[in-house]
């Protein structure tokens, strides 16, 4: 059987995909990334992928861009 893929690639996502997402002001939406960053062990510095935001958003990648797409 065949394995359901997502068809989207990696990509860095950055505030104003979260802002769109989430319907947020961009500084929420700062704060938010924040939270994904500290969740993931990650530094100040380092990127969020898309697959890394939908999994801590506990969404599947194809439906995390898919609502990013339609802004």
């Amino acid at each position: 059987m065949k394995e359901n893929k997502p068809t989207y690639p990696l990509r860095l996502i950055d505030a104003t995909d979260l802002a769109s997402l989430r319907r947020t002001t961009m500084s929420a939406a700062y704060q938010f990334l924040k939270k994904i960053k500290k969740a993931l062990g990650k530094m100040d510095h380092q990127y969020v992928t898309n697959w890394e935001a939908a999994e801590y958003m506990g969404l599947k990648v194809d439906d995390f861009e898919a609502i990013i797409q339609q802004r």
